[in-house]
């Protein structure tokens, strides 16, 4: 039970660092005909890496019904926006990519509004068995207690706001999507005060699974 438990702690703090990523980068997604909505949490460019080693236990995150291949972007975060995409959110420069050490999982953050204080980021999590459902676990230690943990669904997939602080007040939002029972990717958007953080990172990740779905 300590080695579980502590696999879960692990995990958690990783995904936290992630968040922390986004949030020092700050951006702002937009999808036109909408106002810059930016999610809650944290983390597309300066994460220390994904949750680390998988917890045991059973799944606990809905299965997902239609999984989807990944590999492509797994090592590429940065291709899980097609150029239009980018236009749509208004991406005013190139995706950085940023690698995991002892990792193939990668994030991708990109700059967006009229000042560039939006950031948004994309992360791939494919070190965990247990995929979404270590969030799920890292739910029942009180991970999330500080700040959000609300299970919702993302074009049909089962996905997860969450957060290690909740910094939705100031345009910040996290997002976790289940591809498949065993991988998972992020949308993390930090943007300005008053903006729906949250609503940008779900309009990001619904373009990241079209975008794998089309093998674009």
């Amino acid at each position: 039970m300590t080695g579980s438990l502590s696999n879960r702690k692990r995990a958690l703090l990783m995904v936290g660092a992630v968040s922390a990523g986004v949030l020092a980068l700050g951006c702002s997604v937009e999808k036109s005909g909408q106002p810059a909505v930016p999610p809650s949490q944290p983390s597309a460019s300066e994460s220390s890496g994904p949750p680390p080693g998988p917890s045991s236990g059973g799944t606990k995150a809905p299965a997902v019904q239609e999984p989807i291949d990944t590999a492509k972007y797994e090592g590429d975060a940065c291709a899980s926006l097609t150029n239009a995409q980018q236009q749509e959110f208004g991406v005013n420069d190139a995706g950085r990519l940023q690698e995991f050490p002892g990792s193939d999982d990668t994030n991708c953050s990109w700059n967006t509004g009229a000042n560039n204080d939006v950031t948004i980021g994309v992360t791939y999590n494919t070190s965990i068995d247990n995929g979404l459902s270590n969030l799920y676990e890292l739910d029942e230690t009180g991970h999330w207690d500080a700040g959000y943990f609300e299970p919702t669904e993302v074009s049909g997939y089962p996905a997860v706001f969450q957060s290690i602080n909740d910094d939705r007040p100031g345009g910040g939002c996290g997002l976790s999507v289940a591809v498949t029972d065993q991988v998972f990717f992020t949308s993390i958007i930090q943007g300005r005060p008053g903006q729906d953080g949250c609503k940008a990172a779900e309009n990001v990740a619904e373009a990241v699974i079209e975008t794998i779905k089309q093998g674009a």
